[in-house]
């Protein structure tokens, strides 16, 4: 996994959701085939209808939006 601003050099990003407890294996390697680049939320357990809010707050952050 990276961090959010190893990958700002990206122009469109796109964010799954896992499940609690994350993706499998399997899932994880398919989105890497599509040419996608893990990044975890860290250990936190972030409820699904929260994690996107959770996601945007921290892109905005980063970025300094």
């Amino acid at each position: 996994m990276v961090k959010l601003h190893s990958v700002s050099s990206h122009k469109k990003y796109r964010f799954f959701i896992g499940p609690e407890g994350g993706f499998e294996k399997e899932g994880v390697a398919s989105i890497q085939k599509m040419g996608g680049i893990p990044v975890s939320l860290g250990n936190a357990l972030i409820k699904t209808e929260y994690a996107g809010f959770f996601v945007l707050s921290s892109i905005f952050y980063e970025f300094g939006l």
